[in-house]
């Protein structure tokens, strides 16, 4: 037995006895009926929504007729089945109505016919809403055509299947060939004709031959009329009728011109990142040949007397220093890490670059500064810093060829929030602003629009990479800040950097607590190290500071101590690169052998850069990472914190991956 068809009904009728007869018909017309019953024009609109599948209507009752119902529906445009079902309507009414759009008319006496009209009537709304709706798709096929033909950058065209007349050239020919289309089809080959002389020859033999087997697809340069010259990536199909003969040939042609200038700007960066990773390499050995002077300094301290040699040694460390900030800012722009950010104080880096502007500019470029002695520290990465200060100082320089004022400034800020409003990215606030001006030649409008793009550079070839300001805008927005600039040709130009301060008083700026150096309690270390000195140095020092250790050159010595003291070591210290085994594989081993062991692991590069170390770094039950060169005190606290974790977590602890 057939199930019941579901019927979402609207009834114009006012008898119930009739409405009962009506339904009736249709159940046994083998419909289900959903259907809601309404005696006036105002309850009829109401239900009237486009859910329905048929309306049903008695051509008179006392407040409303059949024929208003119908003509409601149709002012309200839906598409839906309307049958007229009476016992006084006459011939000549029921067809005036079917005329007016009814689907159909049933007198009350003769209901049996009322389920197969119920059918067609839905039969035949199917069918027209299904026409319409491919009237539809096809006006709006031909319309996406016309607007994509019409609207895209590329060049769309169409050939007969001789190639000897272009049948439709979309409007982008006029922009990118710089002739009207009107040219283009009196002439076929017109577009031809603009193609450089030494590119024709080739095209033209790929017109002849890879068009006939579908594969052409070529790139070539064009002349316009004004003498500009353009790239051009052409691509052509031929389109076949069913016993395979080409119709015509279809083809999109596109200016790939800034496609080809970002090609070699590509290139170019290609060639920065092959300089990063040899600057990664060096920049590891350099740390673990800095690691030793940056970790014995501090430890003469305590054998030095004189002022003299006191001096010296503040000298040493401050050069040491300079030079780990230097490799880490060579690991962090050669990877794109961020490095650490911690409560700086700026002065000190203004003057660094003071200094070194006094010894390295030209005479011919007065320096002027104004730093103020109460500055807030800020939240940062000094190296960072650092390069924005050096790189806004070389740019005033090379706009100074002549010799001119530069003008280094530093001073805190507040911001109200009707200041913040006048300045993108500001907010009301304490700010820090550097301001580097110079009396230079300034910069024109047309160059400000894109001074802060990667690789944009006025300089001529080979005299500037276009990175710098893009550096300092990358390093400024990281430190949550902004930058804004006053120029105008032969005017000079301003730069302020503005960054976000500390004001809490209650930290000196840049300052943490003091605290004891921690000590061991006779607990056995394995120190594994390929660099000599590296090994020794942290092995005395941790022997100074009452621990026990053992000293490995590379993974396979150090598996060979562990084997004979494995339940004796409280921590493995190791190095990442090393030869033979390296630190991460040695860590791996020995968590298996040992799941709870510690471990400590440092390298020349950073914790990003050093074999995708977050990821591969072993499981152990406690681990951290100590980035080379590193001070004593810093190995002290790092030891310390693994061996008592519960009293000193390590912000730097590595964690699992995942």
């Amino acid at each position: 037995m057939t199930a019941p068809l579901p019927l979402t009904l609207l009834m114009v009728e006012n008898n119930r006895h009739d409405t009962e007869l009506i339904l009736g018909a249709l159940r046994v017309g083998g419909f289900e009926p959903h259907w809601h019953c309404v005696d006036t024009e105002a309850e009829y609109c109401a239900r009237l929504h486009p859910g329905l599948d048929l309306v049903l209507a008695d051509y008179a009752l006392p407040q409303f007729s059949g024929l208003r119902a119908l003509e409601l529906l149709q002012q309200s445009g839906l598409d839906v089945p309307f049958i007229l079902v009476s016992g006084t309507i006459g011939e000549d009414t029921a067809v005036a109505a079917m005329k007016l759009g009814a689907a159909d008319y049933l007198f009350k006496d003769r209901l049996t016919r009322l389920g197969p009209a119920v059918s067609h009537a839905l039969a035949e709304g199917r069918l027209r809403r299904e026409r319409k709706e491919a009237e539809v798709a096809l006006r709006e096929s031909e319309t996406r055509f016309r607007e994509l033909a019409e609207n895209i950058q590329e060049v769309f065209w169409v050939a007969d299947p001789e190639k000897t007349q272009k049948l439709y050239l979309s409007p982008a020919f006029e922009k990118i060939w710089g002739r009207s289309c009107q040219s283009a089809y009196e002439s076929p080959h017109l577009w031809l004709e603009a193609v450089r002389p030494e590119d024709r020859e080739r095209v033209q033999r790929a017109v002849e031959t890879k068009q006939t087997r579908g594969t052409y697809a070529e790139e070539y340069r064009i002349f316009r009329p004004d003498g500009e010259e353009r790239w051009i990536s052409d691509r052509a199909f031929p389109v076949r009728d069913t016993t395979g003969a080409i119709k015509r040939w279809v083809g999109i042609a596109a200016d790939v011109t800034e496609s080809k200038k970002l090609q070699t700007q590509f290139l170019h960066a290609q060639r920065l990142e092959s300089l990063g990773m040899l600057a990664a390499g060096i920049a590891h050995d350099l740390n673990n040949v800095l690691a030793p002077i940056v970790f014995t300094a501090p430890l003469l301290r305590e054998s030095l007397s004189t002022t003299r040699d006191l001096k010296i040694l503040d000298m040493l460390e401050r050069s040491a220093g300079r030079g780990a900030g230097l490799v880490k800012q060579i690991l962090g722009f050669a990877h794109s890490t961020s490095g650490e950010f911690r409560s700086t104080q700026v002065k000190h880096l203004a003057r660094d670059i003071i200094d070194m502007i006094g010894e390295t500019f030209p005479k011919s470029i007065h320096l002027e500064e104004a730093i103020a002695s109460d500055l807030w520290p800020v939240h940062g990465n000094a190296t960072q810093i650092h390069q924005v200060f050096l790189n806004l100082c070389v740019n005033a320089r090379d706009a100074m060829p002549a010799g001119g004022t530069l003008r280094i400034t530093v001073a805190n800020r507040r911001l109200d929030a009707t200041e913040a409003l006048a300045l993108p990215d500001a907010h009301a606030g304490a700010w820090l602003v550097i301001e580097v001006a110079d009396t230079g030649t300034g910069i024109a409008p047309e160059v400000l629009a894109h001074m802060w793009e990667p690789f944009f550079t006025t300089r001529g070839v080979g005299k500037g990479t276009g990175l710098g300001l893009s550096t300092v805008r990358g390093i400024v927005v990281s430190h949550r800040g902004f930058v804004t600039v006053d120029s105008a040709p032969d005017g000079g130009t301003t730069f302020r950097v503005f960054l976000p301060a500390i004001t809490d008083e209650g930290t000196p700026p840049g300052g943490k607590p003091v605290s004891a150096t921690p000590a061991g309690h006779n607990e056995l270390i394995l120190v594994v190290d390929d660099e000599r000195a590296v090994r020794d140095l942290v092995a005395a020092v941790l022997t100074r500071y009452h621990y026990r250790v053992l000293i490995a050159a590379d993974g396979v010595e150090a598996i060979s101590h562990f084997t004979l003291h494995s339940t004796e070591i409280a921590l493995v210290i190791t190095d990442v690169d090393m030869p033979l085994l390296g630190g991460l594989a040695l860590g791996r081993i020995l968590a298996q052998l040992r799941p709870d062991l510690r471990l400590l692991v440092m390298s020349g590069l950073t914790r990003e850069t050093s074999s995708g170390l977050p990821h591969r770094a072993p499981a152990a039950a406690a681990r951290a990472f100590l980035q080379k060169p590193f001070t004593f005190e810093a190995l002290l606290e790092a030891v310390d914190r693994l061996l008592h974790p519960a009293e000193k977590p390590d912000p730097q602890a590595l964690r699992p991956a995942g």
